[in-house]
């Protein structure tokens, strides 16, 4: 694919991804524990959409991002009728956080010590669904 296509691509993708978080950003904005149903179904669609999206396009670190992002929407999904302990929302919130600051600057994102607070992440949010704290 041409230097142009795979712009237009990265450049679709950014779009695609700013829309998404700030969709999830007015989601959790209700506070977690009010989120309904519909609320967790929705962002997992939007963290799993973003993971073949960014498979799509090559991006594998938000690759990895969307896809603990869409497990531990599943997890505190099936926790939140539980009832949650501790704060699994400041969890998600600096995904969306850092998943809008990458879409909104790619190129800086991608180059500079964004990638290690990505990476990260990822390790949290696979050990927050590895080993969930005693809710």
């Amino acid at each position: 694919m041409s230097e142009n296509g795979v712009a237009s691509l990265e450049r679709a993708f950014c779009g695609e991804c700013r829309e998404r978080m700030l969709r999830a950003q007015a989601i959790v904005e209700k506070g977690v524990a009010n989120l309904t149903v519909e609320d967790w179904n929705q962002l997992y669609q939007d963290f799993d959409s973003l993971y073949g999206a960014a498979r799509a396009v090559n991006l594998p670190d938000m690759e990895d991002l969307a896809r603990a992002m869409a497990s531990y929407m599943r997890f505190l999904k099936r926790r939140s009728f539980q009832g949650l302990g501790g704060p699994p929302g400041a969890l998600l919130q600096r995904t969306i956080t850092l998943t809008t600051r990458c879409a909104g600057a790619w190129n800086d994102c991608m180059q500079h010590a964004q990638v290690d607070e990505l990476r990260s992440l990822v390790a949290e949010l696979r050990a927050a669904v590895r080993k969930p704290a005693a809710g």
